[in-house]
This record gives structure tokens, sequence and C-alpha cells, in this order.
């Protein structure tokens, strides 16, 4: 995976990383190396299922300012509750 599609996937927010997983253009390793080797640093790395038509987070997520999110739930497998909780 190139460095552009992996920045599509994931979604920074301070020590929390969300990352889509759509099983399209993504795949669980990613998700493991993550967590192998930015956990012990403090970062939470939280998984968001996306449905099958959308391959990228960005394009049904966004943080335009601090405080504030925006997501096309339907994109989302299981919604809001697919979330951590501080959202």
């Amino acid at each position: 995976m190139n460095e552009e599609g992996l920045v599509a996937r994931i979604l920074y927010l301070g020590k929390d990383i969300l990352v889509g997983h759509a099983g399209i253009a993504s795949s669980y390793a990613i998700i493991e190396w993550l967590q192998k080797h930015l956990g012990p640093k403090g970062y939470r790395i939280h998984t968001i299922e996306l449905k099958k038509d959308w391959i990228h987070l960005d394009c049904i997520f966004s943080t335009p300012r601090e405080g504030l999110a925006m997501c096309y739930l339907d994109g989302v497998i299981g919604g809001k509750a697919a979330f951590p909780e501080f959202m």
C-alpha cells in the first residue's frame, strides 16, 4: 500500500486514530501494524467498519474544526455506535 492510500484510510484525532476498513482497499494487517507500533506510544487505534460502497473513511467522515465532526452514517456498519465513545 502506498502512503497516499494509507493516509486516505486514516484520520488522526490527537492520540486517537480512526482507520476505515471496507475490505476492498484496506486490510486488518495495517490495523494490527498500527496497534503494534503506535499502541505502546499511547495511541488508541479504532477500526471503523465501512459498507462496501465506501473504500475511504475520509469520503464519509470529516472533522472541519475542533469539536465538530460530520459523518454519513449510512456508510458505516453500526452507524454512530461504530465510533469511539468520546465522539
